[in-house]
Formats: C-alpha cells, structure tokens, sequence
C-alpha cells in the first residue's frame, strides 16, 4: 500500500512538471512567433515608406511581452 501511494505521489509530482514544461515550451512558441512577425511587418513597413528606424523597439516589446506570458 505504502508503496503505491508514493508511486501515485511521484506520478502526480511528474505530471505536474510536464505541465509546467509545456506551457514553458508553449510560451517560449508564442513569443518566438510574436517577435519574428513583429520583424517581419516592421521591415515591410518600413520599406514602404522608405524610412529606416532601429529595431531595438520591437526587440524590447517582445522581451516586455515574454516576461508578460511568463509571469501569468
């Protein structure tokens, strides 16, 4: 008996951290994805207006959006 119960407690215990490691991997998808379209549109954009500006911006909003996903 003694022994099931740990077996379930440590069964529990890896779900969870799969759990938590796939939201890790979702986020970590949604933020690569957010930042290569964020790039892509900033450079179309750019080039239609012929207007170049530095691309730090959309660096720092998508590092501000990461930490945003990871702390919910």
């Amino acid at each position: 008996w003694m022994v099931q119960e740990e077996h379930s407690a440590h069964a529990y215990e890896n779900s969870g951290m799969a759990a938590t490691a796939k939201g890790t991997e979702t986020r970590l998808f949604f933020f690569m994805y957010c930042w290569t379209s964020l790039f892509r549109s900033q450079l179309l954009f750019q080039s239609t207006i012929r207007k170049v500006e530095m691309v730090e911006n959309i660096t720092l909003y998508c590092f501000y959006s990461l930490h945003h996903l990871l702390s919910i």
